[in-house]
């Protein structure tokens, strides 16, 4: 999981400056979610036919492995052959506000 609140700051002289946070929902969360290994095509074509399904766009709930449940977009995945009929997919979750 990977958090970066979004943030405001203007500089002043002499080393100071001054923070605020950017908007109501300033702390959201970036995970990066492997699906491995899908043990037949039909997991692995659902799984990318939900993320194309939402085409990086339309938020989705999502509960994060620390039992959180938010809404995410998914604006880019992979998909790689790993054997015969088995893939993995890992995939890029944005936390968006609700």
């Amino acid at each position: 999981m990977k958090v970066k609140p979004a943030i405001l700051e203007a500089k002043f002289g002499d080393g100071y400056s001054q923070r605020a946070a950017n908007g109501l929902n300033a702390v959201l969360e970036v995970w990066n979610v492997q699906a491995t290994p899908l043990k037949n095509a039909s997991e692995a074509n659902a799984f990318e036919a939900f993320l194309r399904a939402q085409g990086g766009v339309i938020a989705f709930q999502w509960t994060t492995p620390f039992n959180r449940t938010a809404l995410f977009i998914c604006k880019d995945w992979q998909r790689t052959p790993l054997a015969a009929g088995i893939s993995s997919i890992t995939a890029t979750f944005e936390e968006v506000a609700a």
